[in-house]
C-alpha cells in the first residue's frame, strides 16, 4: 500500500494539483514533516548481506576505486594480448597475400619476387610455395632449392603461412577463453565493493562483464585494423593505426571474417565450464550409488557429505545476462555489413535457453529469489546497441563502393562525388538519400525510446484517470494518515482491550516496586509510556463514538457501545471501506490466526481442570482440535509423506 500511495513523482503530483484541486488536500495528508516520502520496494531478505551494513562509505568508495582500476587493468591485458597477435599476423601476411593463384608459377619468377620489396611483390613467391605445398607435400616444400641462389625460401613462407592461419583462429579462441576467465575474475571481484545486497553484486558484474566481452568480441578487432586520422591527433600505439581507412570489401574478407569466427566460437565457450562440471559431478554421483538407478543408495556416511555431492553449484545470473548484452551489442554494431550475425545470435540464444533450462532443472541448486531489477537493468544496457548500430551503419552505407547511389546530386553537394574517397568526418560523404534515410530512422528510434520513457509512459500510467477519475483518486489515497481509521471493528476492539490490559499491568507494576531502590529511576519512563497508552485509549474511544453516530447508537458507557457495535458489525462493514483487513500489522503473536486456535484450546484445557461437564468438555475440545487442524492446513503445505514443506 505504501508503494501504491507514494508511487507518484513530482511532475505527476503537480499535474494532479493543477487540474484537480480536490487532490491537493489528499496529497498534503501524506507529507511527513512537510516532505513527500520516497518509498522503494525492499529486496528479499535472503538477498541481504548483513555483514556489509557496517562498512563505511569511505571504505566502500575506496573499494570501488580499486575495483574500477582492476577492471581497466583487465581490459588493458586483453587489448594488448590481442594487439600483439594481430601485429604478428600483419607482419607475416606480407609473405602470404590473399590473392587468387594460377596453377603454374615459374620458380625463377618466384625467386625474383622474393627479393622484391614486400609492398611491391606480385605474389609469385607466395603462389609458387603454396602450389608446391598442396601439390607435392611438406617434405618437398622444405627441401626445394630455388635455381638462382640455391636457397630454401619456402621454409620462411611456410612459417609465415601458419602464423597467419593460426592467429585468425587463435585470436578467436583466445577471446573466448579470455571471456570465460573474465567472468570468473569479475564475479569474485564484484564482492570486493561490499554492497549490502546480492542484486547490486549482480548488476555491477553485469556491467563489467558485458563491457569487457563487448570490447573483446567486437571493438578490439575494429580499433586495431581501422585507420583514423583526425588532424594532428596522435593515437597510442596500436589504436586506429590499421591498414583500412574505410569499411571496404577487403575489410569484410579480413576483419569481418574474423569477427564472425570469434562470435561463432563464443556460442559454446560459456557453456564449456558448466557442462564439464555437470559431466564430472554426474560421474561422481554414479560412482557413489555404485552405477545403479537407485538414487537412495549412497556410499556417504555423513549427511553433510551426501548433501554436498547431490547439491549442484549456484547458477550465475550475472554471467548469463552479461553474455546476452554483449552479444546484442556486437550484433547490432556490425549487422549493417554482416547481417549473418542475426542468425548466429538467434542460434546462440536458443542454445542458452535449452542448456540453462536443462541445467536449472537437473543440476543447479535452487537459485536465489531475484526480482525484476536485474532484467530491467540488462534491458537498459541493451539500448546502447542503437548507438553502435548508428555509427557503424553510417560508415557502411556511406561507402559508394559497397552501396552505390543513383549518381544524382546529394543533399550537401552540388553534384555526384565519390564518397569512398572522402573522410568519414566529411558531411558530403553522407549526402546519399539512403544514408539520410538511415540516419533519420535511427534518430527517430532514439526519440521514440526517450518518448516512451517520459511522455508516453506518463500518459499510459494515467490513462485510467480520464476513464474513471474517482477510481484514480481512491488509488492515490491508498494510505491514510489515521491508522485507526483503516482498522476493522474487530481489530479496533482487540487493540483497545490490549491497551487497557497493558495500562493496568503497568500500574500494578508501579505499586509492586515502590519499595525498591531503583523505583525513582524506573518511574519516569513507565509514566511516559502510561501517558501514551492513555492517549491511545482516548483516541480509540473517540473512534467508537464516531462509529456509534454513524449507526445512530446511543448508550451511556463505552462497554455498552462496543457490544452494540459488535451486534451491528455487518451493517458497519457495508458503510465503511476498511483497508487494514488482516493482522499483518500486529506485533503480538497472539493475533496470528495460526496460533488463535492453539491458545483457545489451551484455555479450554485449563477450564477442564475445574468442575466442567465431561461430555461438554469433550465436545468443545473436539471442535477446537478440528479448528486447529484446519488453521494449520491452511497455513502450511504438506508433501506426500505428511511432512511440512
Amino acid at each position: 500500500r505504501a508503494l501504491e500511495g507514494f508511487n507518484y513523482w513530482w511532475v505527476t503530483r503537480q499535474f494532479f494539483s493543477l487540474f484537480y484541486c480536490c487532490t491537493t488536500k489528499k496529497q498534503k495528508r501524506k507529507l511527513f514533516k512537510g516532505k513527500w516520502l520516497e518509498v522503494k520496494r525492499a529486496v528479499e531478505p535472503e538477498l541481504l548481506i548483513w555483514e556489509n551494513f557496517g562498512v563505511t562509505r569511505c571504505s566502500r568508495f575506496m573499494r570501488l576505486i580499486f575495483y574500477i582500476v582492476f577492471v581497466v587493468f583487465m581490459l588493458a591485458v586483453c587489448f594488448y594480448t590481442i594487439l600483439n597477435l594481430e601485429q604478428a599476423s600483419n607482419n607475416a601476411s606480407a609473405s602470404v597475400p590473399d590473392i587468387q593463384c594460377p596453377d603454374k608459377i615459374d620458380s625463377a619468377a618466384a625467386n625474383l619476387d622474393y627479393y622484391s620489396q614486400e609492398d611491391k611483390r606480385s605474389g609469385d613467391y607466395h603462389c609458387f610455395c603454396k602450389n608446391l605445398f598442396f601439390q607435392q607435400g611438406y617434405s618437398t616444400l622444405m627441401s626445394f632449392q630455388f635455381p638462382l641462389d640455391d636457397l630454401t625460401h619456402c621454409q620462411e613462407w611456410f612459417t609465415n603461412y601458419w602464423i597467419v592461419m593460426a592467429t585468425v583462429s587463435g585470436i578467436a579462441i583466445l577471446i573466448a577463453v579470455g571471456n570465460v576467465l573474465v567472468e570468473i575474475i569479475i564475479q569474485m571481484g564484484s564482492r570486493l565493493t561490499r554492497p549490502v545486497n546480492e542484486q547490486k553484486i549482480v548488476t555491477n558484474a553485469i556491467r563489467a562483464i558485458s563491457w569487457i566481452q563487448f570490447i573483446n568480441l567486437g571493438l578490439i578487432l575494429f580499433v586495431i585494423n581501422f585507420s583514423l586520422k583526425i588532424g594532428h591527433l596522435v593515437f597510442p600505439e596500436g589504436l586506429f593505426q590499421g591498414s583500412y581507412e574505410d569499411i571496404t570489401s577487403m575489410w569484410y574478407v579480413q576483419v569481418g571474417t574474423q569477427i564472425i569466427l570469434t562470435v561463432s566460437i563464443e556460442i559454446m565457450a560459456p557453456h564449456f565450464v558448466p557442462l564439464s562440471k555437470f559431466f564430472f559431478i554426474s560421474v561422481r554421483r554414479c560412482w557413489d550409488r555404485s552405477c545403479t538407478f537407485d538414487k537412495r543408495r549412497s556410499r556417504k556416511l555423513l549427511q553433510v557429505e551426501y548433501e554436498e555431492l547431490y547439491t549442484g553449484p549456484e547458477f550465475h545470473l550475472d554471467a548469463r545476462l552479461a553474455q546476452i548484452v554483449a552479444f546484442v551489442w556486437v550484433t547490432f554494431m556490425y549487422s549493417p555489413g554482416l547481417p549473418v550475425l542475426f542468425l548466429i545470435t538467434a542460434l546462440n540464444f536458443t542454445i542458452i535457453y535449452w542448456v540453462d533450462k536443462y541445467l536449472l532443472l537437473r543440476f543447479y541448486r535452487t537459485p536465489k529469489n531475484f526480482d525484476e531489477k536485474c532484467i530491467e537493468f540488462s534491458l537498459k544496457e541493451i539500448r546502447l546497441s542503437f548507438v553502435f548500430h548508428f555509427i557503424i551503419g553510417a560508415l557502411v552505407f556511406s561507402n559508394e563502393k559497397i552501396l552505390t547511389s543513383s549518381g544524382e546530386a546529394g543533399l550537401f553537394s552540388s553534384g555526384a562525388s565519390d564518397s569512398s574517397t572522402l573522410s568519414i568526418f566529411n558531411i558530403k560523404r553522407y549526402d546519399s538519400v539512403h544514408v539520410v534515410l538511415f540516419v533519420l530512422g535511427q534518430i527517430l528510434l532514439i526519440c521514440l525510446a526517450l518518448f516512451e520513457q517520459t511522455v508516453f509512459s506518463f500518459f499510459i500510467s494515467h490513462i485510467s484517470l480520464f476513464a474513471n477519475i474517482q477510481k484514480q483518486f481512491n488509488e492515490m489515497d491508498a494510505l491514510s494518515d489515521d491508522y485507526y481509521e483503516e482498522m476493522t471493528l474487530k481489530f479496533l476492539i482487540s487493540e483497545y482491550e490490549r491497551t487497557k490490559q497493558e495500562h493496568q499491568e503497568l500500574n500494578l507494576y508501579l505499586e509492586e516496586i515502590k519499595e525498591e531502590q531503583d523505583y525513582i529511576l524506573k518511574t519516569p519512563a513507565i509514566n511516559k509510556h502510561i501517558k501514551r497508552l492513555s492517549q491511545k485509549e482516548r483516541v480509540i474511544q473517540a473512534k467508537f463514538h464516531e462509529l456509534c453516530k454513524v449507526l445512530e447508537i446511543e448508550e451511556p458507557t463505552i462497554e455498552e457501545k462496543i457490544k452494540k457495535l459488535q451486534i451491528n458489525v455487518e451493517r458497519l462493514m457495508s458503510l465503511r471501506n476498511y483497508r487494514i483487513k488482516s493482522r499483518v500489522q500486529s506485533y503480538d503473536i497472539r493475533d496470528c490466526e495460526q496460533y488463535m486456535g492453539v491458545l483457545e484450546l489451551e484455555s479450554l484445557l485449563k477450564k477442564g481442570e475445574q468442575d466442567v461437564d465431561a461430555f461438554e468438555f469433550q465436545r468443545q475440545a473436539s471442535q477446537m482440535m478440528k479448528l486447529v487442524t484446519h488453521l494449520r492446513k491452511r497455513s502450511f503445505k504438506f508433501d506426500e509423506n505428511g511432512e511440512v514443506q
